[in-house]
């Protein structure tokens, strides 16, 4: 299995709103599933991130296709 890649030029630490971006979702959703732990967010400095090779992982988990251009 080929491990998920992120494309140059992706911000390294994602806010809520650009995974919103790329998962095509709200951002209410992305907070609610925050919240509920089914997307993996660390806190830094009180807000919430995502690595983008976390977001790459969790997409190809579930067998879903991210718009990666949408952060760019």
């Amino acid at each position: 299995m080929t491990r998920p890649s992120v494309p140059p030029g992706v911000p390294q630490g994602l806010t809520t709103g650009q995974v919103a971006q790329v998962i095509r979702m709200s951002e209410r959703t992305v907070r609610t599933w925050a919240e509920q732990g089914t997307l993996p967010f660390d806190r830094i400095g009180g807000r919430r991130y995502m690595l983008a090779g976390k977001l790459a992982r969790w997409l190809d988990e579930r067998g879903w296709e991210g718009d990666w251009e949408a952060v760019l």
